[in-house]
Formats: C-alpha cells, sequence, structure tokens
C-alpha cells in the first residue's frame, strides 16, 4: 500500500494491522472481523482510529448520525461531529484529572491495589498531555478554518478584480 505522508507511521500500522483483520461490511454497515478471538476484538476496539486502508487509501470509518455524531463502523464509538472550542478541551481535561485525583485519594484509603495505582499514575501524566493535544488540534482546526473563510470571500471578490483597472463611468 502506498505510505501516505501526513499519517504517523505508528498510525499506519495500527490502521494497516486492523484493515487486514476486517472481513466485510454487514447490513448493518458495520465490518465484521475474520478469525479474532473476543479478547482480540476488545483490544482492537480499544485502539482503533476511526481509519480503514481500503484500495491503496486511507478513509475515515465512519459514519454520520442526525447531522450532529460520528459512529465507528469498526469500534462502535459515538461521538460528536463539531470540536470543542480550547476552552472547553481545558475545562473538560480539568475536571477529568479532578476526578481521578479523587479516586486515587479513596483508592488508597481502602487500600486498592497496585494495578489500580499503576492506572492511575499513568492518567495523571496522560490527561495534561491529552489537554495538550486537544489545544493544538483546536489551533489548527481554527486556523484551517479562517483559511477557508479566506478563500471563499477571496474567491467571492474575484469577479470584480478582473475590472480594476477600469472605470466605471462610461
Amino acid at each position: 500500500m502506498k505510505k501516505s505522508k501526513r499519517i504517523d507511521k505508528k498510525t499506519r500500522d495500527l490502521i494497516d494491522s486492523i484493515s487486514d483483520l476486517i472481513r466485510r461490511k454487514n447490513k448493518d454497515n458495520e465490518y465484521r472481523f475474520k478469525g479474532v478471538k473476543k479478547k482480540q476484538l476488545k483490544s482492537i476496539k480499544q485502539t482503533c482510529p476511526h481509519w480503514i486502508a481500503r484500495k491503496g487509501r486511507y478513509d475515515p470509518a465512519v459514519y454520520t448520525i442526525d447531522n450532529d455524531f460520528f459512529a465507528c463502523r469498526i469500534c462502535g464509538k459515538k461521538f460528536p461531529i463539531n470540536p470543542l472550542t480550547k476552552d472547553e478541551y481545558e475545562t473538560a481535561s480539568e475536571a477529568f484529572l479532578a476526578m481521578v485525583n479523587q479516586v486515587f485519594l479513596y483508592s488508597v484509603q481502602l487500600g486498592g491495589d497496585s494495578a489500580d495505582s499503576e492506572t492511575l499514575i499513568k492518567l495523571k501524566r496522560l490527561v495534561p498531555r491529552f489537554a495538550k493535544i486537544a489545544n493544538n488540534v483546536a489551533k489548527a482546526l481554527d486556523k484551517r478554518k479562517e483559511e477557508e473563510k479566506r478563500k471563499s470571500q477571496a474567491q467571492s471578490n474575484s469577479q470584480f478584480s478582473n475590472y480594476s483597472s477600469y472605470s466605471y463611468r462610461p
């Protein structure tokens, strides 16, 4: 398959490996897996990038529900189409980090095992990283929206630019 320059190599490998396991779509427009055990299927669905490799290119494996949500054909997860703003991402990640800290406190108090503590420590490291990634994505989306807005304005005014040197009066 032709390598895409825009997609990271690890992400490409993940998409390719999931695509190799998919057999076909069923009548509900979801993908069926071939020869995959339940544990493997659960792991695949947890790491789903919502993209699929087909016919030499990478395509999103999502469809829209009521113009408000995307639903993935591979893992079945639903998520909103419109991205949040930078402030909304920051607020949500701060609230989640507060919940992680609260659960960590009570987990230690109630004698949680080491696997739980390890998971909570990972979350305490990953949630701020997620906030940073979400901020960068939101910035890039805002920048792209501004460029599209400028392009559409430039195209709507371009029909008059040919006559800029002529006087309007006869």
